[in-house]
């Protein structure tokens, strides 16, 4: 089964402290060669970016790909582009397809997708720009 498909992911950003700064979920997802595009929601389904990546299947390892993403988070006081970057793959007798990786934030530009709406999360600080961290995930 390809790595790279149109399944959503529910992915957990995660600081280097191990606290979660995030869980946002990627639905709407369509691939168009390596383009990947689709919506970013929060887990309760408020959209809160649109997002844009890139799936590479890994060549002779079908159930392997390097892909990465792109999004903004927004507060009611700034903006901050994430970029997530990593391996989507199958665990052995896995039914969803598993995401490992690491994260930079960075100032946004024209290459990062526009914020939907704010992330109003209660004692949430966005990261700052060139702040990182790890990130994993599952299909949804």
């Amino acid at each position: 089964m390809p790595a790279c498909n149109n399944d959503g992911w529910t992915i957990d950003i995660i600081l280097p402290s191990g606290a979660i700064l995030a869980r946002p979920v990627f639905t709407n997802i369509t691939i168009t060669g390596r383009d990947i595009k689709g919506d970013v929601h929060l887990p309760l389904g408020t959209k809160i970016s649109g997002l844009v990546g890139e799936c590479v299947p890994l060549a002779g390892l079908p159930d392997f790909s390097a892909v990465h993403f792109r999004f903004r988070l927004k507060d009611s006081a700034s903006e901050i582009g994430m970029l997530l970057s990593g391996v989507l793959f199958f665990e052995p007798a896995a039914t969803k397809t598993t995401f490992r990786g690491a994260w930079i934030a960075h100032t946004v530009n024209g290459e990062t997708p526009p914020a939907a709406s704010l992330i109003s999360v209660a004692g949430l600080v966005l990261p700052g720009s060139g702040d990182t961290g790890s990130s994993t995930g599952s299909g949804t």
